[in-house]
């Protein structure tokens, strides 16, 4: 077994209870990260604790298990040169950081001198130029948008986010002041590097004041605020905002800002002084939601829709009778007071809009009408334009109609005028732009059976001199406009290549890493401690991450007897993901394995040759191959690979094997583990139990060092995610749990010659954890490189050295890092 990263999917500002994972496919959720919209769920990238931990390790110290809260012994290694001792700890701190524990859902922890980082402690360096991307490939590989654009006073500002490869998110917002683009800081609300996984959906701002609301993986609202707009501070959006929460538009007033949406069916009004701090205000029962929200001076007009309960008579003469009838339809509610109250307007609600701009509000109704009689009869279809100097009276202004007109779907106003974006003929998107809302004229086209399809835009707003500005993504590429399409390629940091390292392991005097670069599977191979070089791999009968061109990402690799064999995804444009097996002789050339007769996920090379594990023919399967040119289908006893039992992971353990997984049992999954002597007949070993409290328990991964085997248990303890260990003394028979001795779920484990070693994610360094017996731990002293969320991604023993690759992330991006150091 290799360490991989679990993919995760974004997560905006709805929040819905997610339901169980298809644990046979955690490496195909490319497709749910395309899901571009407030309505996804995910897991968290990141534990709570390590926003902490970067507070207390930036003042040299460090977050570790207490030995005497835990209930197995953990050794903390000292420092090279320097004593550990315990610092003395008023009791308001300690009390403190007990909450900051009880809110992260963990355990209970001490803080232990943090002398772990030290001159002499080996450190991780940056790594980007030794795993090389693709010089050739025309995709950079991210899933990448725009989601929100806002302007004022000369100041454009374009807010979204990026996906890596491996699932992990990060907020981008980019600024431009009239000489061009860049992107912006983004700090958190200690100045400390903000956690991945809050993308911003929603901006708007001016006059010095400008905010942003967006979410994080969990679904908790993230807040980002801003000056200048160069420098933009993330925080907690706090108890205003709720988990069945959809937050739906944003606006900028003249005291502060005000948002607007909706929760369990009914409206809910936000209203901030600084972007920050936010007051909830519930709407009456029968306004069901506000979704756009318009703001001149402290004057607002907002649209929604409503469900009123009203009475009619049914019947005639004596059967007359009162009947209750739900009204439901859309409708436009103004305030002036900046939000606090509301009154609803006469009239039928706008099919966009409303806005602000020049002279008042406006908004655009969808008309049409019919000329000619008999068979000369023709409907055309345009949009009502109707404007109000203050929001109160609405009358008819003018028209937007273009050829094969099918609908407004944006509509903008600022000081220097209007913009709208209709449906036309052929596919075509036109965007149309007016000085007063009453004359409109074509700006520029958009996509065409000529050309090639239009972006999704995410939002539509206008600079000074009344130009439009365009945001959103083309593809899986960010867009912006203004002037015409703007080159983000040519703004430095605004796109970059992706790359991940998902496992590596060694053997045969050669090191081998897997992954993905520019969205390709990508390979890179190193013999006797030499430069990493990039190996030429079989397409996937294009150019690497062209248009139409499946997006596979390699996770698993081992070495054997016959060779290496490496396994990942592949998936297409459209469609489900396919397995993805490629194999090599000696690690520098590499080949398409032959079809299976199922989705393979992980795969080992032991005694018996190779065994992997994963789906096939609708229920859990094992294969084994002696040569890497066939494999053949693994046996149990009736009813062992039957039934709701999935398989993760497997390793080789002393003679034999150990696969590690998940059965359902009820209505949760429990921990699952077969073994097998020679990986082709296996057996159903009694699994251990998870530690108390935690539910839907499964194994994601298991190492094993001789016949000791560690696994990784995934499950919910709290409502929150919580990881724990499983260990066995006799190749997976028998099993006794352990909680985790680390702040956060570990992303790389990997067995050496002296037992194992596990790698979790932290701010400043990752925490690297070493064990002979997989029970009593210490912590290995190593160094991060750059800033933000540190992390090792693959970890793999090389003769007495030990490999690991990971990530540094920050507001800017993700570097690869390497890290190699005597075998602990």
């Amino acid at each position: 077994m290799t360490a991989r990263s679990p993919e995760q999917d974004g997560a905006f500002l709805e929040r819905e209870d997610a339901g169980g994972e298809d644990l046979g496919a955690a490496n195909a959720s490319r497709q749910a990260r395309h899901r571009l919209s407030f309505e996804e769920d995910a897991k968290p990238a990141a534990s709570p604790w390590l926003h902490s931990a970067e507070v207390w390790e930036r003042a040299g110290l460090a977050w570790f298990e207490g030995e005497e809260k835990a209930p197995f012994p953990l050794v903390l290694a000292p420092a090279r040169g320097r004593s550990r001792r315990r610092p003395a700890i008023a009791a308001a701190a300690a009390a403190a950081v007990a909450l900051a524990v009880a809110a992260a859902g963990g355990g209970a922890y001490a803080l232990m001198d943090g002398g772990e980082t030290g001159p002499a402690a080996p450190a991780l360096t940056v790594a980007d130029d030794s795993f090389a991307a693709d010089p050739a490939a025309r995709a950079d590989g991210l899933v990448q948008d725009l989601a929100a654009v806002a302007a004022s006073g000369g100041t454009l500002v374009a807010a979204g986010g990026e996906v890596e490869g491996d699932g992990r998110a990060r907020a981008q917002f980019l600024v431009s002041a009239g000489k061009g683009w860049q992107p912006a800081a983004v700090r958190g609300a200690d100045g400390a590097e903000p956690l991945p996984g809050a993308r911003p959906r929603l901006l708007a701002g001016g006059a010095g004041r400008w905010a942003a609301l967006g979410a994080d993986p969990a679904g908790a609202v993230t807040a980002w605020t801003s000056h200048d707009a160069r420098t933009w501070t993330a925080a907690p959006g706090g108890a205003a905002f709720g988990p069945a929460d959809r937050v739906a538009a944003l606006a900028r007033t003249a005291t502060g800002f005000v948002a607007v949406g909706a929760a369990k069916g009914r409206a809910v009004v936000w209203t901030s002084a600084d972007g920050r701090a936010w007051r909830r205000d519930e709407r009456p029962a029968d306004v069901t939601g506000l979704d756009r929200v318009a703001a001149s001076g402290d004057v607002l007009v907002a649209h929604g829709t409503f469900a009123r309960l009203t009475s009619r008579t049914a019947g005639k003469g004596k059967k007359k009778r009162k009947v209750s009838v739900v009204s439901r339809g859309e409708a436009l509610w103004r305030s002036e007071d900046g939000g606090a109250t509301w009154t609803a307007l006469p009239g039928p609600g706008a099919a966009s809009g409303p806005v602000a701009g020049p002279g008042g509000f406006v908004a655009v109704r969808e008309a049409q009408r019919s000329t000619g009689r008999g068979k000369r009869r023709a409907t055309t279809r345009y949009g009502a334009v109707v404007t109000s100097p203050d929001g109160r009276a609405w009358t008819p202004a003018g028209e937007i109609g273009v050829p094969g007109y099918a609908g407004t779907e944006r509509l903008a106003g600022a000081g220097g005028g209007f913009a709208a974006l209709v449906r036309g003929a052929g596919g075509t998107h036109v965007l149309l732009r007016s000085q007063d809302g009453r004359a409109w004229r074509p700006d520029v086209s958009l996509g065409g059976p000529a050309q090639a399809p239009a972006p999704a835009v995410g939002d539509l707003a206008v600079a000074d001199g009344g130009v439009p500005v365009l945001a959103g993504r083309a593809g899986d590429d960010p867009y912006l406009m203004f002037n015409g399409p703007v080159d983000l390629r040519g703004v430095p940091g605004a796109v970059r290549p992706e790359r991940t390292v998902a496992a590596v392991a060694s053997g045969g005097g050669r090191t081998v890493a897997v992954g993905s670069a520019n969205g390709e599977a990508a390979v890179w191979s190193a013999t006797g401690g030499a430069r990493w070089a990039r190996v030429q791999l079989p397409g996937p009968g294009g150019p690497a991450g062209g248009p139409g061109q499946p997006r596979r990402r390699l996770t698993e690799i081992a070495f054997g007897p016959a060779g290496w064999v490496a396994l990942g995804r592949a998936q297409p444009v459209r469609g489900v993901a396919a397995p993805l097996m490629l194999t090599s002789p000696d690690g520098a050339t590499w080949a398409k394995a032959p079809a299976m007769d199922g989705a393979p996920q992980a795969v080992a090379a032991g005694p018996g040759g190779y065994v992997a594990v994963g789906t096939g023919r609708g229920a859990a399967a094992v294969w084994r191959s002696a040569d890497l040119k066939t494999w053949t289908r693994g046996t149990a006893a009736r009813g062992v690979l039957a039934g709701p039992l999935r398989l993760r992971d497997v390793a080789a353990a002393g003679q034999g094997y150990v696969a590690v997984g998940a059965r359902r049992s009820g209505d949760a999954d429990v921990p699952a583990v077969l073994t097998s002597p020679d990986g082709a007949t296996w057996t159903a070993a009694t699994a251990p139990a998870p530690p108390p409290g935690v539910t839907g328990a499964s194994f994601a991964r298991v190492v094993a060092a001789g016949g000791r085997v560690l696994a990784v248990g995934e499950g919910r303890a709290g409502g929150a995610p919580a990881s724990f260990l499983a260990v066995s003394a006799d190749a997976g028979r028998t099993w006794q749990t352990r909680p985790l001795p680390a702040p956060a779920a570990p992303v790389a484990v990997t067995a050496t010659p002296a037992g194992f070693v596990l790698a979790a994610p932290a701010a400043k360094a990752p925490v690297v954890l070493a064990s002979a017996d997989g029970l009593t731990w210490r912590r290995v002293p190593v160094r991060g490189a750059g800033t933000g969320e540190q992390r090792i991604t693959a970890l793999a023993s090389a003769g007495r050295e030990l490999l690991g690759i990971g990530a540094a992330a920050d507001h800017r991006g993700t570097r690869l890092t390497l890290l190699r150091m005597a075998a602990p």
